[in-house]
């Protein structure tokens, strides 16, 4: 999903001929103070944006390097270190973005394109974005006549014009993020549930609790020493003492009807299907055992592997 945001902060690379910069999402709490996750990206950033001090050699008349006594090198004199000046900008419906070359990273495939805003600074959009640019603006000789606001997806900077399909459904989403998701407290046991840009229908089954057994194990030998032999621990029996909001997601590919359980920490929401209360045994749920249970065997001093087995599911009334 592409995010908007209200304020963008930037750092200049140093004496870059394009200006090109680190851009990132600028926030406060309270106390006017930059947020965690953003103060992190400014780190980044300006780490980025730095150039270290260099030493420059003293050369003689022919141009070679001069020597002291012990043979080391001399310095003539020292460039210090540099770093890149920082903005704060309001992310507001802009024009006159430039689009210039492309460039491509040594470690990718991918293409990217540098786009310079008007406001100063350069950064790098994708190919695809640059399609989106093409299909819904005017360029003219690089220039994107239409406004734009800057978004983000994934590690992505996008550029949106805002008379296109992208944005509208970026604002749309935004809003439904912000204002329309439907909190777990109002869900029934029983409510088939979808959640945001995610197809799957999702069974609520309330608070519950599983019980699992678990052992130790560890092979003797080779897979492919026929006379190999694998050595178990006893099970360990193991309540969870956490109630969990449980959500089922029908397994596809079995062959007898099951469900995989997903524990969201934070489930999006965003409509309730329809209501209908299933009755479950224990063998219908698909559950992984939590880290949590398999720290409290203890199980792992003494054994590299473990095995598990879902025994009782104990619902929240």
């Amino acid at each position: 999903m592409i995010k908007i945001h209200d304020k963008l902060w930037y750092v200049i690379k140093p004496e870059d001929k394009d200006s090109l910069a680190y851009m990132c999402q600028y926030a406060t709490d309270k106390s006017e103070q930059p947020l965690s996750n953003v103060a992190k990206m400014q780190g980044t950033g300006r780490s980025w944006a730095r150039t270290n001090a260099q030493s420059v050699w003293k050369r003689n008349e022919k141009g070679g390097y001069v020597r002291d006594e012990q043979g080391c090198l001399i310095v003539d004199h020292v460039i210090p270190a540099k770093v890149g000046e920082e903005f704060i900008v309001d992310n507001t419906p802009t024009s006159g973005f430039y689009v210039g070359c492309s460039v491509s990273r040594w470690s990718t495939s991918n293409k990217l394109f540098r786009v310079k805003d008007p406001r100063g600074f350069t950064v790098e959009i994708p190919t695809d974005n640059l399609a989106t640019l093409l299909h819904h603006t005017t360029v003219v000789k690089g220039v994107v006549t239409e406004e734009c606001v800057w978004g983000r997806e994934g590690n992505n900077h996008i550029l949106l014009p805002i008379n296109s399909e992208p944005y509208l459904i970026t604002l749309d989403q935004m809003d439904t993020l912000e204002n329309k998701l439907i909190p777990v407290k109002d869900l029934k046991v029983g409510d088939v549930v979808k959640m945001f840009e995610d197809n799957n229908e999702y069974y609520y089954a309330g608070k519950i609790k599983g019980t699992w057994q678990v052992r130790g194990y560890s092979h003797g030998g080779y897979y492919w020493d026929k006379n190999h032999k694998t050595t178990y621990s006893d099970w360990v029996e193991v309540k969870d003492d956490k109630w969990t909001d449980a959500f089922l997601r029908k397994n596809a590919y079995s062959e007898k009807t099951s469900y995989s359980v997903e524990t969201f920490s934070k489930p999006k929401i965003v409509e309730v299907v329809r209501n209908e209360v299933m009755t479950l045994a224990v063998e219908d749920y698909s559950w992984y055992a939590p880290q949590r249970i398999e720290n409290k065997t203890k199980l792992y001093d003494s054994w590299r592997n473990l095995e598990w087995k879902l025994v009782n599911v104990e619902e929240k009334k």
